[in-house]
C-alpha cells in the first residue's frame, strides 16, 4: 500500500507535462537530466528519512514531519528556539505554496482540456480564462466537503481514469512514432532538437522538479507503515519505477510529436477519423475528471495545516463561549468562507498565468526546488555534522558527503534562481504581448489543429 501511495504521490500532471518538458531540453539531455534529477530527488527523499528518523531516536520522539525534522534538526546544531520555530514555518510555506501551486496549475489544465473538447466538438471558441472561471463554482462548492474519507470514491474512479488515459497517449505515440511523416499525420512535424538554448534548460529544470512532488508524503507514509524500516526500500522501489517512467515517458512523447508538443500531452491528441476523435475527446475528459479529483486531495493538505490558525484569528474559543448554541454553524461558516477564498486565490493565479507551460515552471523552480533539493542535504548536513557513527563515513571519507550536499543545495538554488527567473520572463513577454496587441484582458482562444473526420 504504501508503495502504491508513493507512486500515486509523484504521477500527477508533471508527468503529462515532461514530453514538453523534453523539447526544452532536446531529446538527449532532456531523459538524461530526468534521469539525474530523479536520481537526486530519490537520495534526498533517502536523506530526509534517515535524517529524521536520527533526530527522533535522539529526542525520544516517535515521528516527525518534514517541517519538525528541519526544527529538530536546527536544535539540534545548538540554534536557538526562535531559528528552529522560523525554519519549521519556512519548510511549511513553502509545502503551502506548492501544493496551492499544483492546484493553480490544475485550474489552468482542466481549463485547457475543456476549452479543446468543446472547440473541437461544438465550435465553441471561448477563452481560456472563461473555462477557468466556469469551473470555480463546482470546485468552491466540492471543496466544502470537510471529511477526506468522502472522497475515497472518486479517487479510485480518477486513478482509473488516469491509467486508461495514459493507455491511450501511449497507443497514439506509438501510432504516431509509426507513420510519423505520413500525409495522415495532422500534428506531428517530426522534428525534433537534441539540444536548445540555455534558457530551455532552465524552464525544463523548473518543469521536471515540478514533476519530483512526492517528497512531502515521505515521512508520513513512513510514519503508517507496519514496519518503517522497509521505508527506504520502499522508496528507492517507488521512485526508481517513477524515474524510469518520467525518463521513457518524456523521450517518446517528444519523438511522436515532435516541435508540435504542448506543455500538456494531453492536447496533442487529435482524432484521425470519427472513432479515435471521440476515443481522444473521452481521454481528456478522463484527465479533466482526474486532475479534479486530485484538486480536492492537494486542497486538503494545506487546509489541516492552516485551519487551526484562522480559529485562533477569528478567535472561536470566545465565539464558542458567546454563541455556545450555535458555535457548530459558526465553526462551519468559518471553514467554508476560508475555503472559498482559497479556492479563488489559487483561480486567480491560474486567471494571471494561464499559460500552462508558464505556471508549472515557476512553481515548480520557486518551491519544489525548495522541498526537492535544498531543505533534504540542509537537514542531513545539520543531522549528522559531528556524528562519527554516521553509516557513510564507513565507506566514504567525511569531506565527500559534505560537498555531495553543499552540491545538491548550489544545484538546487541555481535551479531556484535561473529557472524562476526564465519563467518570470516567459511571463513578462506574454503579458507585454497582449499589451501590444492591445487586448491585456482577454486571452487567445484556442486554435485547434485537429480536424474531425
Amino acid at each position: 500500500d504504501t508503495l502504491v501511495h508513493l507512486l500515486k504521490g509523484n504521477i500527477g500532471t508533471g508527468l503529462l507535462a515532461l514530453p514538453y518538458a523534453s523539447k526544452e531540453a532536446g531529446y538527449i539531455l532532456g531523459p538524461l537530466g530526468l534521469l539525474f534529477l530523479g536520481l537526486i530527488a530519490t537520495h534526498c527523499m533517502v536523506v530526509l528519512l534517515e535524517s529524521a528518523n536520527t533526530l527522533c531516536k535522539r529526542n525520544g520522539i516517535q515521528t516527525l514531519d518534514y517541517a519538525e525534522t528541519m526544527q529538530f534538526a536546527m536544535r539540534d546544531r545548538g540554534a536557538h528556539k526562535i531559528v528552529g520555530k522560523i525554519s519549521k514555518v519556512t519548510v511549511n510555506t513553502f509545502l503551502i505554496i506548492t501544493q496551492f501551486g499544483f492546484c493553480s496549475v490544475y485550474f489552468v489544465f482542466i481549463g485547457k482540456n475543456l476549452q479543446q473538447v468543446m472547440s473541437q466538438t461544438y465550435c465553441i471558441e471561448w477563452s481560456i480564462k472563461a473555462w477557468i472561471a466556469i469551473i470555480i463554482l463546482p470546485i468552491i462548492l466540492f471543496s466544502w466537503i470537510r471529511n477526506l474519507d468522502n472522497l475515497a470514491p472518486l479517487s479510485t474512479l480518477a486513478n482509473m481514469c488516469l491509467i486508461v488515459g495514459l493507455a491511450v497517449i501511449l497507443y497514439d505515440e506509438i501510432y504516431q512514432l509509426v507513420t510519423n511523416g505520413s500525409s495522415a499525420v495532422p500534428v506531428a512535424s517530426g522534428k525534433v532538437n537534441s539540444f536548445d538554448t540555455i534558457q530551455s534548460l532552465a524552464l525544463f529544470f523548473g518543469t521536471a522538479i515540478f514533476s519530483f512532488e512526492g517528497i512531502g508524503v515521505v515521512l508520513p507514509l513512513e510514519n503508517k507503515m507496519k514496519i518503517p524500516a522497509h521505508a527506504k526500500r520502499v522508496v528507492y522501489t517507488g521512485m526508481l519505477t517513477v524515474t524510469i517512467l518520467y525518463s521513457s515517458f518524456g523521450l517518446i512523447g517528444y519523438l511522436a510529436y515532435g516541435d508540435d508538443i504542448q506543455a500538456s500531452i494531453t492536447l496533442n491528441l487529435c482524432g484521425r477519423d470519427a472513432g479515435t476523435a471521440i476515443l481522444f475527446l473521452l481521454t481528456k475528459l478522463l484527465f479533466a475528471y482526474s486532475v479534479f479529483s486530485s484538486f480536492l486531495v492537494q486542497f486538503y493538505v494545506p487546509m489541516d495545516f492552516l485551519e487551526p490558525y484562522v480559529y485562533q484569528i477569528v478567535r472561536m474559543n470566545y465565539l464558542v463561549y458567546k454563541y455556545p448554541r450555535h458555535h457548530e454553524a459558526i465553526k462551519t461558516a468559518i471553514q467554508l468562507t476560508f475555503r472559498t477564498i482559497l479556492v479563488l486565490v489559487t483561480a486567480s493565479l491560474a486567471l494571471s498565468i494561464p499559460d500552462l507551460d508558464d505556471l508549472i515552471t515557476l512553481i515548480g523552480a520557486f518551491s519544489s526546488s525548495a522541498l526537492a533539493l535544498i531543505f533534504p542535504p540542509t537537514i542531513e548536513l545539520l543531522t549528522f555534522w559531528r556524528d562519527p557513527n554516521r553509516r557513510w563515513l564507513r565507506v566514504l571519507p567525511r569531506p565527500f558527503w559534505i560537498i555531495k550536499d553543499f552540491a545538491i543545495i548550489s544545484l538546487g538554488i541555481i535551479g531556484f534562481l535561473v529557472g524562476a527567473s526564465a519563467s518570470f520572463y516567459n511571463i513578462v513577454g506574454y503579458f507585454e504581448k497582449k499589451a501590444a496587441s492591445g487586448d491585456i484582458c482577454e486571452d487567445d482562444v484556442y486554435q485547434t489543429a485537429c480536424h474531425l473526420v
